[in-house]
């Protein structure tokens, strides 16, 4: 090599490749699709109702099998046979049917497979007082400080739910780079996340998707209403 010419870095390589990814049923509904994403890159997804959008982020988070195509993450082949295995690789969604218990307290949603207990643990109790801090460590992550994590769940705005099942999965993602079942959260996936918000409501979810960005989490944003992708 030339020692006066400079050398180019190259190009970070992608978190997650899909390379011509198809779903046929009866019919086609998904043909040839192509993408790169990287860290701390948000990428916008439209079209019509039925273009398709949902099927390629369910491909995507394991809730179903491609028909034709490949995928790789983190420059590995990537094809997850559920939402559990998509999950512990660090691939996360959150759909427009939240995934949380309404009656159930936000703290307890945000750890409900792994509540802390006292005592030992098949006859011990929950520990409210690790659990409620746990809980406040988690929801100051998405801008949820103000909010009691004694709340139900059924009681916060549409908008305050999404924030808490993002944090849910900031949790999920967290828990699994303990047990060595993955690291924290590559992708996140926000499938018409402002279809039911409040102006208030969405200025708070862009907040913390400017923050997960900033972390370097890559973002499939699912939307149709064009303003909202400026």
């Amino acid at each position: 090599m030339d020692a006066n010419v400079p050398d180019v870095a190259s190009p970070a390589p992608a978190v997650l490749t899909v390379t011509g990814v198809g779903k046929t049923y009866e019919q086609p509904v998904l043909a040839d699709v192509s993408l790169a994403l990287h860290a701390g890159e948000v990428l916008a997804l439209t079209g019509e109702n039925g273009a398709g959008k949902s099927t390629l982020s369910k491909i995507v988070s394991g809730l179903t099998a491609s028909s034709a195509g490949s995928m790789t993450l983190m420059g590995r082949p990537y094809a997850p046979a559920s939402r559990r295995e998509a999950e512990a690789l660090g691939v996360r969604m959150v759909m427009q049917e939240l995934n949380l218990l309404p009656t159930l307290t936000v703290a307890e949603n945000l750890f409900l497979d792994r509540l802390p207990q006292s005592g030992p643990l098949r006859f011990g109790w929950i520990d409210r007082r690790r659990l409620r801090d746990d809980a406040r460590a988690a929801m100051a992550q998405v801008g949820l400080e103000a909010i009691d994590p004694d709340t139900p769940v059924g009681e916060l705005g549409i908008g305050h739910q999404q924030l808490v099942e993002i944090a849910r999965n900031l949790v999920g993602s967290a828990a699994a780079a303990d047990h060595g079942d993955g690291g924290d959260m590559r992708v996140l996936i926000l499938d018409e996340p402002t279809a039911m918000l409040t102006a208030r409501e969405v200025e708070l979810l862009f907040e913390q998707i400017a923050r997960l960005k900033a972390r370097g989490v890559a973002i499939v944003y699912i939307s149709h209403r064009l303003e909202e992708l400026e």
